[in-house]
């Protein structure tokens, strides 16, 4: 049986934080991918964007991720089921893999939001995807790691991650959560990091937004 598509991808919605914050986590779907993936925004994000790329995967089965063409039918395929429209990494796929180790072939969910401060851009990583091999990809693309963030400058991204989102300058790396986050913004990015260990207050506490998750969860 086929998945709708609002299953799979989010659509984007602006988000009204003056609908308040919600009294606790603890309420039921809180740990659903949309809903923890949504825990790693700023209550402030504006817009954001959600794929369940693990769905994806269950509803077009690729024979094999070895060879390139199989992986562009599989994109394609995504695509044209209107299974992936949300994505920001949708049309980055198969340069992503080479640059940066992983892309929607190998992580399970991706959240993309924007804030009048910054963007951020999350992933969860697969089964088959290691921190370490995250790591391995972004020193061969020139990064440097510094305080458990990994970094690159303008031009060294423009030339070798050409076509990629620059939310992936600066990358920070929560193999024990499984979580890769990225911004174009140290300092978004710092906060972000800060917010998710803290547990502190994120876009899933706004009241509103959580009258959206829930019936999608």
């Amino acid at each position: 049986m086929r998945l709708s598509a609002p299953s799979i991808a989010l659509v984007a919605i602006a988000v009204l934080v003056t609908g308040g914050w919600a009294a606790s986590r603890a309420q039921p779907n809180a740990r659903t991918p949309l809903a923890s993936a949504a825990e790693l925004l700023a209550p402030n994000t504006r817009v954001a964007s959600f794929t369940d790329w693990a769905k994806v995967r269950e509803e077009i089965d690729p024979s094999s991720f070895a060879v390139g063409a199989n992986r562009e039918a599989f994109m394609f395929g995504a695509h044209e089921q209107d299974l992936s429209y949300r994505s920001v990494l949708e049309d980055k796929a198969i340069d992503m893999r080479r640059v940066f180790g992983w892309s929607p072939l190998n992580i399970d969910w991706e959240i993309y939001g924007r804030a009048n401060d910054g963007a951020l851009l999350a992933a969860r990583m697969g089964d088959n995807l290691s921190a370490a091999t995250v790591e391995e990809h972004l020193q061969d693309a020139g990064y440097t790691e510094a305080a458990g963030l990994w970094s690159t400058t303008v031009d060294n991204f423009a030339s070798r991650a050409t076509g990629q989102p620059t939310t992936l300058r600066n990358i920070a790396i929560l193999g024990g959560d499984r979580l890769i986050l990225g911004s174009d913004r140290v300092g978004y990015l710092e906060d972000a990091v800060a917010r998710h260990r803290g547990n502190a207050r994120s876009l899933a506490d706004v009241r509103s937004v959580r009258g959206v998750l829930a019936p999608l969860a």
